[in-house]
């Protein structure tokens, strides 16, 4: 009887050992799947994906001021965003103009609070290792001229 409790025990011990090993490789992919870790890093606009988002309508305005056009175009040119494990959050424009703050993710809400006190609320329409893309909320009742930012991650 005792040879037998022991024998039990033994494979119960290694049956344990097993599972946890064969389900170790899915947890980590499931934790790098996790879109708080997926998000950190340095993220550039890829500005022809986002333009290709403007509306017909927005486009014709465009058309009627180049220099506006080319502002926005300007504004989006080697954009960067880098977010940090710590939740602060950098940004660069392309007329290089930086904000600092901090940002949140909760579900597919991104939070961005810039530390002059600006809130920025983003929804991420598609995140992966490579791909960020956010859907801009409007602003009071003004759309954004670009509905929806590309991000590559570098």
């Amino acid at each position: 009887m005792n040879i037998f409790n022991t024998t039990i025990k033994v494979l119960s011990v290694k049956t344990i050992i097993l599972v946890t090993l064969m389900l170790l490789p899915q947890f980590g992919q499931a934790q790098g799947n996790n879109p708080n870790t997926v998000i950190i890093g340095k993220w550039t606009v890829d500005r022809a994906a986002s333009l290709a988002g403007i509306s017909a309508e927005d486009n014709a305005m465009l058309n009627e001021s180049p220099e506006f056009r080319t502002n926005i175009q300007q504004g989006l040119y080697n954009r960067t965003f880098s977010f940090n494990q710590d939740g602060t959050f950098g940004q660069v424009d392309g007329h290089g103009n930086q904000m600092n703050g901090a940002w949140e993710l909760q579900g597919q809400t991104l939070t961005i609070r810039s530390s002059s006190g600006k809130v920025w609320i983003q929804q991420i329409v598609q995140l992966d290792q490579n791909l960020l893309a956010l859907q801009q909320a409007p602003k009071g009742e003004a759309l954004p001229i670009v509905p929806i930012l590309y991000l590559t991650k570098n």
